[in-house]
This record gives C-alpha cells, structure tokens and sequence, in this order.
C-alpha cells in the first residue's frame, strides 16, 4: 500500500475532512484548549509546543478517534490526499509516523500552509513517493481585491477588506509519471452563525442561509483563482476543486437551488463526479438533530478532465462513520466504532481514479 496506484497517466485523489488532526499543549494531564493558549505559544515561538507532538502534547481527539481515521486512510488507498482540518505539517508529520506507517502506508510528501481559521484547522495535502507536490496559498485574498464585495455580505457586518477565505484556498500543483494537474483545496465557511448573525437574523434563523453569502464569495473567488491561473482557457485545463464546502446540492434526495457554491458548477466550469453515484449514495455527512443526510464534501473535474474520465465514478467511505448514522445495515465498520466515537471524522471520505491522459 505504499507504493502509487499510478497507471500510465492516473492515479487515485481523495478529499477527506479528518476532524480536528491538532494537538493542544498538555499542563498536568490536563488539555489546553482553546485558540487563545494556542495563539499564545505561537507569539512565544515555541513551534514544537504549539504544533509538533512531544511528551507532553496529544492530539486533541482520542486514539481510537485517530486510529479510525488511520483505517479509514488506508482503505481509501489514495495516491495523493487533499485533506481539511489540519493543524500543521508537524501534527501530519506525526500522525504519519505514529498512525499510517504502522499500517504500512508511507506519505512523505506533505504541504500545509497557514491559513486564517484561528483555531488553526488548515487545508493540506500529501502524497506517496514518486509524487511531488508544490503549493502556494490564497488566504490573504479579500473582498475587495476578488470583487466579491455585496450587499448580501455588507449585511453580516464585513467589510471590503477582511479576507474571503474562512481558511484557505490550496492552489496545489501535482505532478508525477511526467504529467501534471493542479488541486484547488477548500474549507468553506461553517453553517453555524456568529453572535453578530444571531444578534440581527435571529438565533432562529436558517443559520444556512444566513451564512451562505460568505460561502458564495469564497466560491466565486476559487473560480477567479483557476481563471487568473489558466487565462482564458480554464475549461481546457487540468485541475480539480476538492474539500469541504459546507454546503449541498442534494439532500435526502432533494435538490437546494440555492447551492452557496453554484459558482464552480454554473455554466459547465466544473463537473461534480459525485452526482455519478444513485442519489441516495450522495451524501458524506450526517447531522442527527435533523436527520439530515448531506453531500458536504466534493471532487470537481475541470471540463477536459471530467471528459477524459467520462465513466470513472467515485467512491464515498464510511467505515468510519458512528453508530448514530442510521440505514447502514449493509456497511462493515471499524471494530471499535462507537455511537458518537469514537470515529473516523464526522464527514465521510470520497476517493475518485483520475486519469489526466
């Protein structure tokens, strides 16, 4: 399993929202949560206190959490990883180490750039040997320089210069077997609204709603990314769109015309391999207060791509998921799975067989 599934010009990607990959500082068995210890031992400069895995740090889920996700990252067999909620290269340096390794899996090519969540979850990206991997972020971008500065987000209290991206967009380029692709890595903002939100909307609201005119910025600033970077010939490009835009087309089996990330897909910019699957298949997170199932998380081909993969159709994992998840008679979980933990994530990994020629 540590060796690429590449065949001729393809190779398996993967986007998985990991939940959480962070260590907190650890005073006499007690975890420190919290971003503002952690943006204290960042101003101090300790680097490994704040971000790497020593004595006396751990990860802020428990083992049997992050073995799952291990599992569950080995079941997956991915070449190439785009991943959400990463603290930093040091914490998947260490989960590497400690978690896939042992489970015979090797990614040693690994990106994580700081981005602007405050309680450090990042975007990142890793890949096995032979793969090699170059990124640059965009999370300095605000509103007023991508042009998506509007009523519709004036109304949340932002003003044109604060930063669209709620973490980052990843611009990541692949390459391997002498061809190349380029990621767009996403974490779109949360539906959960801001006291400002509740205070003017109501904490009554549809916290959806409310939210999605800061989701439908980071969208159509992903989208002048990959115009910016391919010029006028963005359709005939290599790239894919991946990551968690905390939004749905679909939900159980309804269709929301109002899709925050409508953007990406409007117009054939983009194809989302995931509406090859039955509808019911759709979904990659689960939220029980409503017993709602939701696609969250997405794979979208570039028209050249998703035209030199016309039949490939992803796969969605959930292994992994809690036992609260209903209607999965016909899905062998981990040993160990609990009926809220432990687990692999709370979103449901989605693994997709990319040829590029």
């Amino acid at each position: 399993r540590g060796e690429r599934n590449v065949a001729g010009a393809g190779l398996k990607i993967a986007t998985f929202n990991v939940e959480n990959l962070l260590t907190r500082y650890d005073f006499r068995g007690r975890k420190a949560r919290g971003r503002g210890l952690f943006g204290l031992m960042k101003r101090l400069g300790d680097r490994r206190m704040a971000t790497g895995r020593s004595d006396a740090s751990r990860f802020e889920l428990d083992e049997a959490d992050r073995l799952a996700t291990a599992y569950a990252i080995r079941d997956l067999n991915a070449d190439v990883l785009f991943l959400q909620e990463v603290e930093s290269e040091a914490v998947l340096a260490d989960f590497e180490k400690n978690y896939l390794r042992p489970l015979k899996l090797s990614y040693p090519n690994r990106i994580v750039l700081d981005g602007n969540d405050l309680r450090g979850i990042d975007v990142a990206a890793m890949a096995r040997d032979g793969i090699d991997l170059n990124a640059k972020s965009h999370h300095a971008i605000t509103y007023a320089d991508a042009g998506v500065y509007d009523n519709t987000v004036q109304d949340l209290g932002i003003r044109p210069k604060e930063r669209v991206f709620k973490r980052d967009c990843l611009e990541v380029d692949v390459s391997f077997a002498g061809t190349s692709f380029a990621a767009f890595v996403c974490h779109f903002k949360s539906m959960r609204m801001s006291r400002f939100m509740e205070r003017k909307f109501g904490s009554g609201a549809d916290a959806r709603l409310v939210t999605a005119p800061i989701r439908r910025a980071e969208a159509k600033t992903v989208r002048r990314v990959i115009e910016d970077r391919f010029g006028g010939h963005a359709k005939e490009g290599a790239w894919v769109v991946c990551g968690d835009f905390n939004d749905h087309l679909f939900a159980n089996g309804d269709r929301f015309f109002d899709f925050s990330a409508a953007a990406l897909v409007a117009d054939g910019f983009s194809h989302n391999v995931i509406e090859r699957l039955a509808r019911d298949h759709r979904w990659t997170h689960f939220y029980s207060p409503e017993t709602k199932f939701s696609q969250l998380d997405y794979i979208l081909l570039s028209p050249a791509l998703a035209a030199s993969n016309k039949t490939a159709k992803p796969s969605v994992l959930r292994s992994g998921m809690p036992l609260r998840v209903p209607s999965l008679t016909d899905v062998d979980r981990y040993d160990g799975i609990g009926w809220d933990r432990p687990k692999s994530s709370d979103h449901c990994p989605v693994v997709f067989d990319l040829k590029i020629r």
